[in-house]
């Protein structure tokens, strides 16, 4: 009497080997999953960044720019956030995995007894994780200067994207 099938045995060793290989890559796709969903940020700030030159150029200064989770997307035209940032030529930037803004806009001037120890006006533009990814905890931030070389990442989210967080600006 000939059998057609598979045993149990066999059957059992499949699913074993397929629970092995599954247990290895989990780990390393929740990490690509991870840099992805943080990849955002390295475009949406230093557009942040350029946006806000081009104002300072046209407008003598920086605008603060309201946290963009505190949007809302179906009332867009009506809403003040909306305005800010149309102001600095950005849509209000629509993420499920971070919130943006600028912050800390400070005005230049000019010491009087000391005219080369100006300062330049500055901003932090800032971005700040909404939820707990696998390997990023919920509040981290990324942030960036007004020069867009000065980045400064939370320890977790460095080890998701480390080539954002390198200072490529020269000395002075």
């Amino acid at each position: 009497m000939k059998k057609n099938g598979f045993t149990l045995v066999e059957l059992m060793v499949v699913v074993i080997v397929i629970g092995v290989l599954a247990a290895v890559s989990m780990p390393k796709f929740q990490i690509a999953a991870d840099k992805a969903k943080v990849a955002e940020v390295q475009q949406i700030l230093p557009a942040i960044a350029g946006a806000q030159e081009q104002y300072k150029h046209a407008n003598d200064g920086y605008l603060e720019l309201t946290k963009s989770s505190n949007y809302d997307f179906a009332n867009r035209p009506k809403d003040n956030i909306y305005t800010e940032w149309k102001k600095v030529g950005l849509d209000v930037p629509e993420s499920k995995y971070f919130n943006y803004e600028v912050t800390e806009v400070s005005e230049g001037s000019i010491n009087d007894l000391n005219p080369l120890e100006d300062t330049k006006p500055k901003f932090t533009a800032k971005a700040t994780l909404l939820r707990k990814l696998t390997y990023a905890e919920k509040d981290s931030t990324v942030t960036i200067d007004e020069k867009g070389c000065k980045k400064v990442l939370s320890k977790n989210l460095n080890n998701l994207i480390p080539t954002f967080g390198a200072n490529n600006c020269p000395e002075q």
